[in-house]
């Protein structure tokens, strides 16, 4: 009798288990895969559900998912208007639009953050953490606020203009490397890891290397207006760079 209660008791967690794990790959798929597109006609606000499209033409909860501005459908500008955290965030395709970051907001992306085409606009009082590689390959304007790219190993690729006219950029991810054949026009930058310009680089603030932080000028130019401060921390130039 102890017996097969035993058996039906373990027939039976077995199979909730299976139902559980099945469940979990099924919806836990889903979200994971989610691309949301940007389709807004008027409204420029991301927080509108009904401006973004799933890909099966139902609107879609852009937090979280993968975000993409990509034109096929509009190229009306946006504004991130509520506190977001998304995975990889988008700019590409034939899209135009102007996406602001503005009304005191923080952005987190958990993956790549790619602008490839439009313009993306940080301005005062906002921050902006990017937890993968960030790509500028379009219009780029930093008139305040803050940029956080805090992950390890990871790349800002340049190819037109990184334009920073205000603001404050951090870099605290262990071996960024910034690189490209574009140029970037720096404000306050703060490094805090270990760092490597491989770009030509002018700063009209301050450069700060602090802590553990380390400041390694591979075969490039850096110049800044400002000051470049060294709080016990290591700085380094090939000797084809210039500062």
């Amino acid at each position: 009798m102890n017996t097969k209660v035993s058996s039906w008791s373990r027939g039976k967690l077995l199979l909730l288990g299976s139902v559980l794990f099945l469940s979990s790959m099924f919806f836990g798929g889903q979200a994971n895969a989610a691309i949301c597109t940007w389709t807004a006609s008027s409204s420029q606000n991301i927080s509108n559900l009904n401006n973004w499209d799933n890909g099966s033409g139902a609107a879609c909860s852009a937090l979280s998912n993968l975000m993409q501005f990509n034109g096929t459908v509009t190229n009306t500008s946006a504004i991130f208007d509520v506190s977001t955290t998304t995975g990889p965030l988008f700019f590409t395709g034939g899209y135009t639009g102007t996406v602001t970051v503005s009304s005191s907001v923080i952005v987190t992306t958990t993956g790549d953050l790619t602008l490839n085409a439009g313009t993306l606009v940080i301005a005062a009082n906002n921050t902006v953490n990017v937890g993968g590689n960030m790509s500028v390959s379009s219009t780029f304007n930093m008139t305040g606020g803050t940029l956080n790219l805090t992950s390890s190993s990871k790349q800002i690729n340049v190819t037109t203009t990184f334009n920073m006219t205000g603001g404050t950029l951090n870099l605290s991810g262990d071996g960024i490397l910034a690189t490209g054949t574009g140029s970037m026009f720096l404000k306050d930058v703060n490094v805090t890891a270990s760092t490597s310009f491989g770009l030509n680089s002018t700063s009209t603030g301050n450069i700060t290397v602090s802590g553990s932080g380390s400041l390694n000028l591979l075969d490039r130019n850096l110049s800044t207006s400002g000051n470049l401060i060294n709080n016990g921390a290591s700085f380094s130039q090939a000797s084809a760079g210039t500062v």
